[in-house]
């Protein structure tokens, strides 16, 4: 192979005297396969679900209120078991929310969620062919976006991201796919 090197681990990239023609472009990658960026979903996530889980059961609760009578189960019950799901669901977001995170590494992008089964996604970034920035109504008040990442037979999820986070995967993810298309 006439004159092309790759670097490994402990190991000069060429030989003395010998200039190597990917030398700028290999030298901004870090040495080790080490994560580039990690973090974790934005705070407000979890304050926007505990405030959503709170509207849903008051609504719950009026509606089994206002149509008490013609239900099968008493109405107590009814408000004692939508104030327990409450309560486990006001206790379970926010440790779910601090479980979340995720890695962006060398050519991987991986993501980790749950608090009792933790479930990991990885992704190799060669082998993502869209990316899609995902915003609701309240992305712009509480600064999070979310991305998917789409590749052949699968895709992931990256929910609830800050700004800042997002931006810098998905500029890392289209900078790849650029040089991969010959574009960079």
């Amino acid at each position: 192979m006439a004159g092309k090197w790759k670097r490994h681990k402990g190991h000069s990239s060429s030989k003395p005297g010998q200039k190597q023609p990917d030398q700028a472009q290999e030298s901004a990658l870090p040495e080790s396969n080490g994560p580039l960026l990690t973090g974790t979903v934005s705070r407000w996530a979890g304050v926007i679900l505990v405030v959503g889980l709170t509207l849903v059961a008051l609504l719950l609760l009026a509606g089994v209120y206002f149509v008490g009578g013609h239900f099968p189960i008493p109405v107590p019950t009814l408000s004692a078991i939508l104030a327990a799901l409450w309560a486990v669901g006001i206790l379970y977001i926010p440790f779910f929310c601090h479980s979340c995170r995720f890695t962006l590494g060398v050519g991987y992008v991986e993501f980790t969620s749950g608090i009792f089964f933790q479930m990991r996604r990885r992704m190799s970034v060669g082998a993502v062919t869209a990316l899609s920035e995902l915003r609701s109504p309240f992305s712009g008040l509480t600064g999070t976006r979310t991305l998917l990442l789409s590749a052949m037979g699968g895709g992931m999820l990256l929910p609830l991201l800050r700004e800042r986070d997002a931006a810098a995967v998905m500029g890392y993810i289209l900078d790849r796919m650029g040089k991969a298309a010959g574009n960079g």
